[in-house]
């Protein structure tokens, strides 16, 4: 009917929609797109506006020339084999390229790459749209590079108080008094890297004997901040000494938030000390039974610092006569002048 046809748009309005639609959608596209198609060779045939404002290339610089006259040299043969057998199949490709722009700078694009059909289904071109990512790259990168800078400092570390046999521990109160251990810190106490831990679990490597001057010290810690003591550990192989210390941080209310502490393998220098002092038990018990008068006399002044049993016996002076005369006291006139 007449009033169907009045209601009804006209094909040629319809069409002249379209067109509009279409010619709205390609001014967004340009906008906000890179676009370029090339021929099967790769052979530049259009570019958008925006591609020749990014790549810094004129129209008639790009027009006819290889799409390599972007290629920043970045990627490998491979990745663009990859892409020309992907798209060559008919599928389309997606991928992140790094191009170069005529005066030599960089720039990220996210790309995909898609066959047009010729209307017997063959490829005659390939249509290109990218999309600006050099400010994520380059973020991307940023924080890789300080991941790598955080890794290589780690190893270090690793390395440092491996060689120092001084491991590091954080306690952080309010993660539920998270306890985290360094490398070294899990390898002093034979303990599995990774394994949690707790101060509890802590305390039942403590040794017996000295759990409860630890506990006592943590304890005293947590008032006036000062944490630095020694003691012993039992491990699945060995019984060893370490030496601790922290720093504390304590809220406004005085309760603690969080500590950081070293702990140093000492087991070798406890060793030492100990044979040190049997060495000087078993020097002194050799100096006073020598059937010999003995004495140590300052280099200077010839005062007597020290006597044996011996001497005393001897010479009949007591112990604290002795610290009071020199060596020239004891010895007749005529070998002063030897001793000199």
């Amino acid at each position: 009917s007449n009033c169907e046809n009045m209601q009804r748009p006209s094909a040629r309005k319809l069409h002249d929609d379209i067109l509009q639609t279409l010619r709205a959608y390609q001014v967004a596209v340009n906008e906000a797109t890179i676009v370029s198609i090339t021929d099967l060779k790769g052979n530049i045939i259009y570019v958008n506006q925006h591609f020749i404002e990014v790549s810094k290339y004129s129209e008639d610089e790009l027009i006819g020339q290889n799409h390599r006259i972007i290629n920043s040299g970045y990627h490998d043969k491979s990745y663009f084999r990859q892409m020309w057998e992907k798209i060559g199949s008919g599928q389309s490709w997606r991928g992140e390229i790094k191009n170069k722009a005529k005066d030599g700078s960089y720039y990220w694009v996210d790309t995909v790459i898609t066959p047009i059909l010729d209307k017997q289904g063959k490829i005659f071109q390939y249509l290109s749209l990218r999309n600006l990512i050099t400010t994520q790259k380059e973020n991307e990168e940023r924080l890789l590079a300080s991941q790598q800078v955080i890794i290589k400092r780690e190893k270090q570390l690793n390395l440092a108080q491996q060689v120092s046999k001084t491991g590091s521990w954080v306690l952080t109160v309010p993660d539920n008094n998270r306890l985290e251990w360094s490398l070294e810190t899990y390898h002093i106490f034979e303990v599995e890297p990774g394994t949690e831990m707790t101060y509890e679990k802590f305390l039942e490597m403590v040794h017996p004997d000295d759990r409860k001057f630890v506990h006592n010290n943590w304890q005293e810690a947590l008032t006036t901040g000062l944490y630095h003591i020694e003691h012993r550990i039992v491990t699945k192989h060995a019984e060893k000494w370490v030496s601790e210390r922290a720093h504390f941080e304590f809220d406004k209310t005085s309760n603690l938030t969080s500590a950081l502490g070293t702990v140093q393998d000492i087991t070798e220098i406890k060793k030492i000390e100990e044979s040190l002092r049997e060495s000087k038990k078993l020097y002194k018990t050799l100096f006073n039974t020598s059937p010999f008068a003995v004495g140590i006399v300052d280099k200077t002044t010839h005062q007597f610092l020290e006597v044996n049993d011996t001497a005393i016996s001897l010479y009949g002076y007591s112990r604290e006569e002795f610290m009071q005369l020199t060596l020239f006291d004891i010895r007749v006139t005529e070998e002063h002048e030897k001793m000199r």
